[in-house]
């Protein structure tokens, strides 16, 4: 059983089928926040596989016992991106600069609050 984060569904399902096809061995996929895999996997989920979309989730379950630290793999680098509908006369530079946009909570995202301050010209300082 491979638990993935949400935004890896289309792919693992393509990867999945390839697998499949060429060994005859079927995948069963569980998709959803990386949050919400690591707890199942902290509370004893049967996964064979866990690729998070926040390497902490992966340290946390590796410092509780759940995870040979050994079998941790960085599988991939992700960029964040800003999109607006309307043309912005100039780019934000700080959270502030965003009070009007919705966004998705740090705490509860996949990309985690980490990841902020990793944002071209965004800073988290108050």
């Amino acid at each position: 059983m491979v638990a993935g984060a949400s935004d890896l569904r289309s792919s693992f399902e393509e990867l999945g089928a390839m697998f499949e096809e060429q060994t005859g061995t079927t995948v069963t996929f569980s998709f959803g926040s990386s949050g919400q895999l690591a707890q199942q996997v902290q509370n004893g989920a049967p996964f064979d596989l866990f690729a998070s979309a926040d390497v902490a989730y992966i340290d946390k379950i590796v410092d509780a016992g759940k995870a040979d630290p050994a079998m941790k793999e960085t599988y991939a680098f992700g960029r964040l991106a800003i999109w607006s509908k309307q043309r912005a006369d100039t780019a934000p530079r700080t959270l502030d600069d965003l009070s009007s946009t919705t966004t998705q909570s740090p705490s509860t995202s996949d990309t985690g609050s980490s990841q902020l301050p990793n944002t071209t010209g965004v800073s988290t300082a108050g």
